[in-house]
């Protein structure tokens, strides 16, 4: 199983050496050779990835407080489905977004958006409720 993390800090290395791959397609079907060899030096030279449109992210989510736990011990993936076709590097340095593949920008600069959170209580259901809202367009 290949995983590719960053710290979403939205500061960026020069991606020129990066190892670049191609998502896998929706049902999971690789679309190029992956052997170990595509990986070496990985952590030093950093992962792109290219997404297609109609490809899905499974998107886990955990939280870490000491205020709250979530009931059973973890939250379920969320899927993602892809609406075109991004690039994305991921290095220990951080994450960087492309929507041509070979101009990266920071994430954090490439999409406008933000997040919200709310929180209530639903007289009807007589429970606790919040909300997490994360907005995202690309700033063209």
């Amino acid at each position: 199983m290949l995983v590719a993390t960053g710290l979403l800090n939205g500061c960026g290395p020069t991606v020129s050496n990066a190892v670049r791959v191609k998502a896998f397609a929706p049902d999971g079907t690789p679309r190029m050779e992956l052997d170990e060899s595509t990986f070496k030096d990985l952590q030093s030279r950093g992962l792109i990835i290219e997404y297609q449109p109609g490809d899905t992210v499974h998107l886990n989510m955990q939280v870490d407080s000491d205020l709250v736990e979530v009931e059973g011990g973890q939250l379920a993936p969320v899927t993602l489905i892809v609406r075109q076709q991004i690039w994305l590097y991921s290095s220990p340095e951080g994450m960087l977004l492309s929507t041509d593949g070979s101009t990266f920008n920071s994430w954090r600069d490439a999409i406008d958006g933000g997040i919200s959170f709310g929180v209530g209580l639903d007289g009807k259901n007589h429970r606790n409720t919040a909300s997490l809202n994360l907005r995202g367009r690309l700033d063209r």
